[in-house]
Formats: C-alpha cells, sequence, structure tokens
C-alpha cells in the first residue's frame, strides 16, 4: 500500500525542485495541502523502453487540449483524485498534464496481475479525447535532465523495500512466539529457545536494521543537497543519486534474503496460506524488479572508476 503513495509523494517533491515553476506551484500546493491525492500514469505500453511516448496531447479543431492513450502501469491511481500523465506534443515533445481522475474520458482499471505489490493499484487507465485545461499542463521537460526529484523517487522505493524487511522481522519474531514448533531432533524444547531458529530471527533483524540504516543515510544525503541549495549542482546531483542507488541496491537485496529466510523460522507449517507469510517475499521481488539492481550496481561502478553520471531518468 505504501507503494500505491509514490506517485503523490513525488509529485509534491517535484513542485519544490528546479523542475517546477511558481505558477505551478502557486495551482498544485494548495490542492495538496488540502488533501487532494495525486497519482500517475506514465509507462505506455508501446515503445522500446517504458516510457516510450503513445499517448498525445493535442489541441482538436476548436483548440481544446485532448488527451489520448492508453498507460499500462498506473500506480496509485485508483485510490487519486487527479492523475499526473505523461504525453507527448504535436513537436514530439515530452510534458505532463494534471487530470482529474473523474473527468469525461478518463477509464480507470483495476488489472494490476503482478504477485506482489497487490494494493498498489498499479493497473492501465485509458484517456479518450479527455479535455486538459492550459494550466494543466505542466513544465515541458527535456527527458535529460537528473535532479533531487528523481533521486527521492527511487529512495522511496528503497524506503518500501526497508518496511517490508521490518514486517518480516515482526512477522518472524511473531510466529516464533506464538506458532512455531522446534525439529523433532531439535536441542530445544521450544521454538523460542531453538538456537538455530534464533539465528533465523537474528539473521531477519539484522537485514531489516541494516536496510533502514542505509535508507536513513541516503536521506540524510538527498535533505543535505536540498538544504545546501545545490539541487542544480550537477556534480552533487550525481554523487547523491549514486548513494540512492546503492543503499536501494544493498536494502534490496538484504529485504529479499530476510524475507526467504522467514520460512526457517518454522518449517512447513510457516507455508500456510492462511499465514500469508510469502506475501514478504512477493511484495520485494516486485519492487526489485522496477529498476534492474544489476544496472544500479554498474552505475555505482561507473562513478566510482570513471566518474560517470548516473543515468538521467525516472526509471534509475
Amino acid at each position: 500500500m505504501a507503494q500505491s503513495l509514490r506517485p503523490h509523494f513525488g509529485f509534491a517533491e517535484r513542485l519544490l525542485s528546479n523542475r517546477a515553476t511558481e505558477a505551478e506551484r502557486e495551482e498544485w500546493f494548495p490542492r495538496v495541502n488540502a488533501g487532494v491525492i495525486v497519482g500517475n500514469a506514465i509507462t505506455d505500453a508501446k515503445g522500446r523502453a517504458p516510457s516510450g511516448a503513445d499517448t498525445t496531447l493535442l489541441a482538436d479543431g476548436t483548440g481544446v487540449l485532448r488527451l489520448n492513450g492508453y498507460k499500462f502501469y498506473s500506480t496509485g491511481t485508483l485510490f487519486a483524485d487527479l492523475i499526473a500523465v505523461s504525453a507527448s506534443d504535436a513537436d514530439g515533445r515530452d510534458l505532463q498534464a494534471i487530470v482529474p481522475a473523474a473527468r469525461d474520458g478518463v477509464e480507470l482499471f483495476d488489472d494490476w496481475e503482478g504477485f506482489g505489490q497487490r494494493t498498489t493499484a498499479s493497473g492501465g487507465t485509458r484517456f479518450t479525447d479527455v479535455e486538459v485545461l492550459p494550466h494543466e499542463v505542466t513544465t515541458v521537460s527535456d527527458g535529460n535532465h537528473l535532479g533531487h526529484s528523481t533521486a527521492f523517487l527511487q529512495l522511496y522505493l528503497a524506503a518500501v523495500a526497508a518496511g517490508i524487511a521490518a514486517a518480516a522481522r515482526d512477522d518472524a519474531i511473531w510466529y516464533v512466539r506464538t506458532k512455531a514448533r522446534p525439529a523433532a531432533h531439535s536441542l530445544a524444547d521450544t521454538a523460542a529457545t531453538d538456537p538455530f531458529t534464533l539465528q533465523a530471527v537474528g539473521e531477519i533483524a539484522a537485514h531489516a536494521s541494516a536496510a533502514e540504516a542505509l535508507v536513513l543515510n541516503a536521506a540524510v544525503a538527498l535533505d543535505n543537497l536540498v538544504d545546501s541549495g545545490r539541487v542544480d549542482d550537477a556534480d552533487e546531483l550525481a554523487r547523491v543519486a549514486v548513494v540512492v542507488a546503492e543503499a536501494q541496491l544493498i536494502a534490496e537485496r538484504l529485504t529479499l534474503a530476510a524475507a526467504e529466510r522467514l520460512f526457517d523460522t518454522g518449517g512447513a507449517s510457516a507455508t500456510a496460506r492462511a499465514l500469508n507469510l510469502d506475501r514478504h517475499w512477493r511484495n520485494v521481488r516486485t519492487v526489485a524488479t522496477h529498476n534492474p539492481l544489476a544496472y544500479k550496481a554498474h552505475a555505482a561502478g561507473n562513478y566510482a572508476v570513471n566518474g560517470v553520471t548516473p543515468p538521467a531518468n525516472g526509471y534509475f
């Protein structure tokens, strides 16, 4: 569920960044502060890359802007009041439209079928001749801007992973205390005193603590970037983006290990469907597929060795 609010917080963070204009802040911050929730519809179903623009925002014969297209992923949109939609204009430029979810021509589909993160509402959205008002079109981006809001969105995913690790730890403790039995040949009379069961719980707890520490360290780096007023400093942006990438890389791997280790606390009984303990692994496995970890590691290594700036897109 936490991931479903990522587009909302990402939208608010973007308003704080150097990618937003003062007019946009004046338009949207009062609505956000009043409790309006923003979802997104960014990823098209077609194109080589997930961001391939197959959605258009064009003027009709009367000059009214019309939004048309289909988005494969629309995280959080089923819960949202407004939808941030990526599209292309008549000149092929990338832009974003902010439209009410209830506006005529907007169709929301609860068809997300991933085996994890089931409550993120990441289904499809179709836009058919949706009217877009001029003030609902946000700043055109050149698509090659590395900004603190991009790092924020990646840090958010790392924080989701760390939260899953903490949940796996809590469930491991609960299960050992209330449900688990020692193996027939155990050295202990109870699971709560079995040395190998306690070892498993200890490793899960350590993984959860380490994931949390990584996320908090990256959050401090991002906060310092903003507080120091260096959001336009390309070198500092690159450094912080790598700090976030490293945190996400290791936090997600730690959480995957913790979620798998959970089943070493109770044997086959821990796999009972009623317990649903496998949700932690399914959820983090789904989160970790958003942005390939191999590319996180490559970018971090390329920056460390060659000083190469990380990819400047929201999918890194």
